[in-house]
């Protein structure tokens, strides 16, 4: 009996690429199936359902609750007007002082631009941390405005409130 090398050269190349094929097939139903696996992505959101809104600077993360201004859920509608909290113009080099009475878990800061109403934008946060405080203790902080990149004579407004372990801030001052 003689055999074809040429003919067992082809079917040697046919099985190395059909098992190339194969290979790749695999890899790409991995794939998929990871994707499958992972479900759909979802926002994060609070016990009732509505966005949460997760601007931050630091490691600890402030839970703002987000909703379009003129919706029946707007839980920034009814919170005090900007006007009502302290500003300041930036001048480089400067710092801001924020003092407050702990009333829970966290002791929050945020800084707006004037020209911006955080109720109706609150993602506007140029700055957004949550410390760890002392509940009924005083928490104080000097802020450096220089790394948030602020615009020299620009107006903003800081505020100050509480946070507990789970939801939003609250008790703006």
């Amino acid at each position: 009996m003689i055999v074809d090398k040429r003919s067992d050269r082809a079917r040697i190349t046919a099985l190395l690429r059909s098992n190339t094929a194969l290979l790749l097939l695999s890899f790409i139903a991995i794939f998929i199936f990871i994707i499958f696996l992972r479900g759909p992505s979802s926002s994060k959101t609070n016990e009732n359902n509505t966005p949460m809104v997760v601007p931050s600077v630091s490691p600890e993360t402030v839970f703002a609750p987000s909703a379009p201004e003129n919706s029946a859920y707007s839980p920034l509608k009814n919170m005090p007007a900007p006007s009502t909290f302290k500003s300041f113009v930036y001048k480089k080099g400067g710092t801001i002082s924020v003092s407050l009475l702990c009333k829970d878990v966290y002791a929050v800061v945020l800084i707006f631009p004037a020209t911006i109403d955080y109720r109706s934008d609150p993602l506007s946060a140029i700055y957004n941390t949550a410390t760890p405080c002392i509940k009924n203790e005083t928490y104080k902080e000097i802020i450096s405005l220089d790394p948030l990149k602020l615009q020299q004579g620009a107006h903003y407004y800081d505020i100050t409130a509480s946070q507990g372990k789970k939801g939003a801030w609250y008790d703006p001052h």
